[in-house]
């Protein structure tokens, strides 16, 4: 319910801006971590324009003393330019990121960006760069038993392979990723929504190409059941797309 969750984040981060002159460092904390989650909500909408000022406000506010909040940030800002597909932009942001979070010994987070270069390296075509960085990424998240990310890589290099047009490859890494999704390994703190969306859109577009018409069908329905629900609108237009091409 992203929309009605913006709403009340938006209304306490202004309950918080109304009191700035009496602001604590545990108050200002609390603001700007406030702030992160309304302006991931503005991301996940794919309302950019909103987005952008909203991590820029954070990073204007965030001093030496909020290092961590400063990475998050610096690394959702390139998600927004990856979205974008400004790749040149996106990748400075996310190397920014990961050098923030290597020097914080956060290694999840450092993953992360690495996971989004990744990302690029697929965009742009460099798809073996992408693959070893994809894998490399795939078991440090399993030892860290972030199995929500490792279904989320998983789709990655399934998406990879696809590309590549080595279909069954591609299948394989698709499989794994929905079993994991689907298993008791995924706990209620993983953002299911967004990552069951984008793993049922590449079964949909895999399972389209090789002419399997009903399993496209079917994903792609369920990707837009749960992005209508959530109120992720990337995601609804591609699952719309996808219905519209297999009844054209």
């Amino acid at each position: 319910q992203l929309d009605s969750a913006a709403t009340d984040y938006g209304n306490a981060l202004a309950f918080f801006q109304m009191h700035e002159d009496e602001s604590s460092d545990s108050l200002l904390r609390s603001e700007l971590n406030i702030a992160m989650v309304r302006a991931n909500i503005l991301l996940a909408q794919d309302r950019y324009i909103e987005a952008n000022e909203a991590y820029d406000a954070i990073l204007v506010r965030a001093d030496e003393n909020f290092e961590l909040i400063s990475a998050h940030a610096t690394n959702n800002l390139g998600v927004l330019f990856l979205r974008l597909d400004d790749w040149e932009k996106a990748s400075e942001f996310f190397t920014e990121a990961q050098e923030r979070f290597d020097a914080l010994g956060e290694l999840y987070n450092s993953t992360i960006c690495e996971f989004n270069l990744g990302v690029i390296e697929q965009r742009q075509d460099q798809l073996h760069e992408a693959l070893a960085r994809l894998r490399h990424v795939s078991e440090t998240m399993a030892a860290q038993n972030a199995w929500g990310d490792f279904a989320n890589t998983n789709n990655e290099i399934s998406r990879v392979y696809r590309r590549m047009g080595s279909l069954e490859e591609a299948e394989i890494y698709l499989k794994l990723a929905l079993e994991t999704l689907d298993s008791e390994l995924i706990t209620q703190t993983v953002p299911v929504a967004l990552y069951r969306t984008e793993i049922y859109l590449n079964a949909a577009y895999l399972y389209q190409l090789t002419e399997r018409f009903d399993a496209a069908l079917e994903f792609a329905k369920r990707c837009m059941d749960v992005a209508t629900a959530s109120g992720l609108q990337d995601q609804i237009a591609q699952s719309a797309l996808i219905i519209s091409e297999i009844y054209a």
